[in-house]
């Protein structure tokens, strides 16, 4: 799944449960894709969002 499909994992982010997941990111896919998606698929977890994480989600490397 990586570098591709990851990458528009964490670009959709965040997701509620893992069928906002597939509905989210699926119709973004190829169907090549979809299928290494849905080999997947049943191994994905989505948590809450630590807060930390949802401050800066987009660190365009400049620390403050």
């Amino acid at each position: 799944m990586y570098p591709t499909i990851a990458g528009l994992m964490v670009k959709n982010t965040p997701y509620k449960d893992t069928a906002d997941i597939k509905t989210k990111l699926f119709p973004k896919l190829t169907p090549a894709m979809q299928e290494i998606f849905l080999k997947y698929d049943k191994n994905l977890i989505a948590l809450k969002p630590a807060p930390e994480f949802v401050e800066d989600i987009w660190n365009n490397g400049l620390y403050r």
